[in-house]
């Protein structure tokens, strides 16, 4: 501005906010009068505008993702819950303008050989502010199954398959062949990832002072998934000859 005689001066008269304003769109007018030296004045207006368009950051820099990544989870494949990690992704930001972030999963990479036994995952992050500025980050989860089959019923074990006052003499006894339970053993457990059992007999384990009037025998079974994990249980069966001698024909 000028005026015809002499000098102006200006002055900060008000400030009126934009109706809507908010972190993500505002607008201020301010108001400046422009007076000569006589007193006659004009007005004028200039109007700022803008919003929040920066993305959240991290609160530390170089403490990332990463950071939270895990490995060695004793877990089934596809039983992490990747959704337990977004309080922590969150934990790990802040915005210039928004106090409470949101952190989703919004993306998950699965590594194609993933099974029970070995596994991984990648999973995205997205962290927006009120803005919807957004920044994205990946976190590494694996693991796998390391947990033995159990029994289906725990109150009953392979002990459920003894047997006692068998009625045979101690050779008939050692020719029992105890892979014969090894069904009867499978039944009795299950896989907490739910795949198959698998059971194999070992070596029988005779009583010590076994013969034919009285012996024991221990079966020993070992019980395994097909990531390896295995528990052992045993059958134990005993007896001796109980049968009284029978008349024979003498031969002639």
């Amino acid at each position: 501005y000028d005026d015809n005689c002499g000098t102006v001066s200006a002055s900060f008269t008000s400030s009126t906010p934009g109706n809507d304003n908010s972190d993500c769109a505002w607008s201020f007018t301010y108001t400046f009068e422009i007076t000569d030296e006589c007193g006659h004045s004009v007005t004028c207006e200039v109007v700022y505008s803008g919003g929040d368009t920066g993305a959240p950051t991290l609160v530390i820099p170089g403490v990332n993702c990463s950071s939270l990544n895990l490995v060695g989870l004793n877990l089934c494949e596809g039983d992490f819950d990747p959704a337990s990690l977004e309080v922590g992704v969150q934990a790990l930001y802040v915005d210039n303008c928004d106090l409470d972030l949101t952190a989703v999963v919004s993306n998950t990479t699965d590594d194609p050989q993933n099974n029970d036994c070995s596994w991984r995952y990648v999973f995205e992050f997205t962290i927006t502010d009120n803005c919807m500025n957004s920044a994205s980050c990946e976190v590494t989860v694996s693991g796998g199954d390391e947990i033995a089959p159990n029994l289906a019923d725990i109150s009953v074990d392979c002990t459920s398959l003894n047997e006692s006052n068998v009625d045979l003499c101690l050779s008939d006894a050692a020719a029992f062949d105890p892979a014969t339970l090894e069904d009867a053993v499978a039944d009795l457990y299950e896989e907490n990832c739910g795949g198959p059992v698998t059971v194999v007999a070992g070596t029988p384990l005779p009583g010590l002072l076994n013969n034919d009037c009285q012996w024991t025998f221990t079966y020993p079974f070992t019980i395994s998934d097909n990531c390896g994990n295995e528990i052992t249980c045993s059958v134990v069966y005993s007896g001796g000859d109980d049968s009284p001698p029978t008349w024979t024909t003498p031969s002639g």
